[in-house]
């Protein structure tokens, strides 16, 4: 792969080393010189000379806890170095997500009919300006700016170009939010950009077969190349792991909403089942849920 970036990963705690012994006494101590006349010489060393001085006892804990300093400060750049020499088969983005998509737990009845808030597991983002890009749509070839879609609200979310990840769920999700939000005529963009670094030809991408995304009003899929999609990876929070010798690529599932202004206003968490043939899916139930939670808060932002 021709570029990739990296993660910056977070070095793991280290355990410290038990503390050294207080320093010992010099030994080696000479006899004071022998007087005329006087009795054999004495091993007690003369009155008044007590030997070299001692070292203070916070000295020795000073020296001590510099020496555990230095050996900390030895892993943690071992550590980096090592993360910095990573194989270019990795490709990451430079943002770590504290929760990846990908998976879902368990879902109860209490947890389905819980406050949509709380199922899209929103996070407020208060109005930020949303960094620019300029991609291509891989259905008609044309290049798409998120700025030429001010006026109508913005549904962004990341997606495999072959379909192979959380695809089917999402757009069985983005499908039944379109349906709901045709009802209430909220002018709605759909924007999925790829987040496969391995396959980024326009007329490869299988996602534009997908039933549910090909019928899906006002939905465009964005691609295009590993510069311009990792940029847009990096500013949007999409972390990437990709392996060219299985064609297998991975990230986190997030969904943006972005106002009519062209500020942003929310993300979500995105999630699904995955079954042992590494396929995606959920409940209906909880699709037409996070559908309903969807189709709400784009409402919100129409307003």
């Amino acid at each position: 792969m021709a570029e990739v970036a990296t993660d910056g990963a977070a070095v793991p705690g280290t355990g410290g080393v038990p503390d050294e012994p207080d320093a010992p006494d010099a030994h080696g101590e000479t006899d004071p010189a022998p007087v005329a006349n006087a009795s054999p010489p004495s091993t007690d060393l003369a009155p008044g000379i007590s030997g070299p001085p001692r070292i203070p006892r916070r000295t020795v804990q000073l020296l001590i806890a510099a020496a555990l300093g230095l050996l900390l400060l030895t892993v943690v750049i071992n550590r980096i170095a090592s993360s910095a020499s990573t194989p270019s088969a990795t490709t990451q983005t430079t943002q770590v997500q504290q929760v990846v998509g990908g998976s879902a737990p368990p879902l109860n009845s209490a947890q389905l009919h819980a406050p949509l808030r709380n199922l899209l597991d929103l996070t407020r983002l208060r109005g930020r300006q949303p960094k620019p890009f300029s991609l291509t749509d891989a259905a008609t070839g044309r290049v798409v700016t998120l700025s030429a879609l001010a006026g109508h609200v913005v549904v962004l979310t990341f997606a495999d170009a072959n379909c192979k990840d959380i695809c089917p769920v999402l757009a069985a999700e983005l499908h039944q939010a379109a349906a709901d939000l045709a009802k209430t005529r909220v002018p709605v963009s759909f924007v999925t950009v790829n987040s496969d670094p391995l396959e980024t030809a326009p007329t490869h991408a299988a996602i534009l077969r997908q039933p549910l995304f090909a019928s899906l009003p006002g939905w465009m899929f964005l691609t295009g190349s590993v510069h311009r999609l990792n940029r847009v990876w990096v500013d949007y929070g999409i972390s990437i792991t990709a392996d060219p010798a299985t064609g297998v690529a991975s990230h986190n599932d997030l969904m943006y909403f972005i106002s009519r202004k062209g500020t942003l206003e929310w993300s979500a968490l995105l999630f699904a089942d995955e079954s042992p043939d590494g396929t995606f899916s959920l409940p209906q139930p909880v699709i037409a849920r996070f559908a309903e939670g969807i189709a709400r808060y784009a409402a919100k932002l129409a307003r």
